[in-house]
């Protein structure tokens, strides 16, 4: 079974290991655009660069998944239905190489109609954010997505980042992937390139995930991602039941959900950090 494409450059001096990974989603295709043009072009002069095209199915659809979401799936010991599935056996695919790289670099585009680029992050990794020129940067997914591949890699001792570039919607955003990976690859030396450094940034700590776990959820409205909450803040309905946030809360993948016990939306706090020089 092969729904990944792998590509690997090696430099000519030894260093660290990086995997660039797109497609996890397969309707989020900015991140394989940006790998398909820079893969055949780029000069790597130490290190060893791992290009993954994940969930070649799913990109065929362009579905974000075919049976389970392969970013809950990164998951060592895997549950029964997550084992069976095509994208547990596409996690297990990508596993091995997560866990030998030193860096893991996961581009994905948002559904969101009014979307923001923002990074994920480990709260240990926020230095590396300086290479990114995205401003938002939020900590704290882990303990809400243990499946995720960033979760994954941060728990066997890699350093991962997620990058969210924009929404599915905008032309653009393989632009955006492919400056960041060339500039994250010039940061650590992977690319004899002068890498540009971002330091200022807003962070944000991941407050709540809602998910529905008695009956559908539909939203009030569109809400845009970051949004800060005023006024009731009334968010949708599950079932009859209203769910509201708190005022000043700040809110983003707000979606409808049919089926039970599916994120719905996250929850936001501010954090005060300071980057190092």
């Amino acid at each position: 079974m092969n729904n990944i494409k792998v590509i690997e450059k090696v430099g000519k001096l030894s260093g660290s290991t990086i995997v660039v990974l797109a497609g996890v989603h397969g309707n989020e295709q900015a991140g394989v655009v940006a790998i398909n043009n820079l893969s055949t072009k780029l000069k790597v002069d130490k290190g060893k660069i791992i290009f993954i095209v994940a969930n070649l199915k799913a990109i065929e659809n362009n579905k974000r998944f075919i049976e389970n979401d392969l970013n809950r799936c990164f998951l060592d010991e895997q549950p029964e239905d997550i084992i069976n599935s095509l994208e547990g056996r596409t996690a297990r695919e990508i596993m091995p190489f997560l866990k030998k790289a030193d860096f893991v670099l996961d581009l994905h585009q948002s559904n969101s109609l009014n979307s923001k680029p923002f990074i994920i992050c480990n709260g240990k990794n926020v230095d590396l954010t300086k290479f990114f020129p995205i401003s938002r940067v939020t900590v704290g997914w882990e303990s809400f997505y243990p499946g995720a591949s960033d979760s994954f890699v941060n728990l066997n001792g890699g350093k991962a980042l997620g990058v969210e570039l924009g929404s599915v919607n905008e032309k653009d955003c393989h632009s955006l992937a492919e400056q960041i990976i060339v500039n994250f690859l010039s940061g650590f030396g992977f690319m004899q390139r002068k890498a540009e450094i971002f330091n200022d940034k807003e962070f944000f700590k991941v407050k709540n995930v809602y998910k529905n776990m008695k009956s559908s959820f539909v939203k009030l409205r569109d809400f845009d991602d970051f949004e800060v909450l005023s006024g009731d803040c009334i968010i949708g309905k599950e079932g009859e039941d209203i769910v509201k946030g708190d005022n000043g809360d700040i809110i983003t993948f707000v979606r409808d959900r049919d089926k039970l016990n599916i994120e719905c939306f996250v929850i936001l706090s501010r954090l005060d950090v300071t980057l190092s020089s």
